[in-house]
């Protein structure tokens, strides 16, 4: 299965700009993918339209797109947002242009997504012990 997705030129192809709420606290969203084809996946998630595109998305901090190496079949997405109402916001706007069918279309069976929060004082970089 070969998918090609063109980058959304149309301003409404764009994901939303959302602003954080007040006291907002930031999430981790990881999601996994299990695909009918991993490297159709692989090609569709690489496409302007998916990855680039949900690097636009207001509240968007970062983002990650991992394969298993023991299960090529199974994909993890690891986003940090300023916040839930902007990834659902994100999620809202995706259902919106049909691009959650295309992305289902692929799996063999529904996203798991989890919602994570931190519990450390994420603000502080990590430092491995040198030697």
């Amino acid at each position: 299965m070969n998918v090609v997705v063109p980058f959304p030129e149309q301003p409404d192809r764009r994901p939303p700009a959302v602003k954080r709420p007040e006291g907002a606290r930031p999430v981790l969203v990881m999601t996994e993918l299990r695909a009918s084809d991993a490297e159709a996946l692989s090609t569709y998630l690489q496409s302007p339209a998916v990855i680039p595109t949900t690097r636009l998305a207001s509240g968007l901090l970062y983002s990650w797109t991992t394969q298993d190496r023991a299960d090529p079949v199974t994909f993890v997405l690891l986003q940090s947002w300023e916040s839930l109402t902007q990834y659902r916001a994100y999620l809202a706007w995706r259902d919106a242009t049909g691009a959650l069918d295309t992305l289902m279309a692929q799996l063999i069976e529904p996203p798991k997504i989890t919602f994570l929060d931190a519990i450390d004082d994420t603000t502080l970089p990590c430092q491995a012990p040198r030697g």
